[in-house]
């Protein structure tokens, strides 16, 4: 029963931030032709559009991840900027992982609770970060093309806002992918001097 609790909160963790992006690029795209829905939608539309939400920031992720705007695998090294976030978030140097290294398999052979957790909370983290980012800059390309359109000031200062947070969630999904990395190597040299 932990176990079907556990994994359901992992859904709802990691699913519900792809219809959050989903929905955010759905709405910017609606508010661009004046097709906001009525706040009284039935039911089944309702869900239907959480699901087309979720289809749609399942989409921006995996596509960004495709042209490596933002990736969800755990690096061997990483870019300067990459560093330099790093070094800020954590006050520690990066440095680059051995590899040698088996990092695709150590989740599976995490067996500490409180390991596994933090090993949970990175990833959601991550995918957070990795949906949000192509999120905000498709919002904002909404909300630009809206602005140009129509001339609108507040389109434009959200446009530069999604903008921005675009650009600060690739700032992020990077620096998790550096964290996941450090953290799943330090599991495999563990896993490895045991062994």
């Amino acid at each position: 029963m932990d176990e079907l609790l556990k994994s359901l909160r992992q859904f709802i963790a990691r699913d519900l931030v792809f219809v959050v992006g989903g929905g955010s690029v759905i709405l910017t795209f609606l508010h661009r032709f004046d097709r906001l829905p009525s706040i009284n939608l039935p039911i089944p539309w309702f869900l239907l559009s959480v699901g087309m939400a979720w289809v749609v920031g399942y989409g921006l992720h995996d596509a960004a991840s495709l042209i490596r705007l933002v990736g969800t695998d755990a690096p061997h090294e990483a870019w300067k900027p990459t560093r330099a976030l790093f070094w800020l978030f954590t006050r520690q140097k990066w440095e680059d992982i051995d590899t040698s290294l088996d990092l695709d398999g150590a989740p599976e052979r995490i067996k500490d609770q409180r390991q596994n957790g933090e090993y949970e909370r990175i990833i959601t983290l991550l995918m957070a970060a990795a949906t949000m980012a192509p999120a905000g800059l498709v919002a904002a390309s909404f909300l630009a093309w809206r602005w140009s359109a129509r001339g609108d000031q507040f389109d434009l200062a959200l446009s530069v806002a999604a903008g921005l947070l675009g650009f600060l969630f690739i700032g992020l999904a990077r620096l998790k992918r550096a964290q996941l990395g450090l953290f799943l190597s330090r599991h495999a040299e563990r896993i490895q001097k045991k062994g």
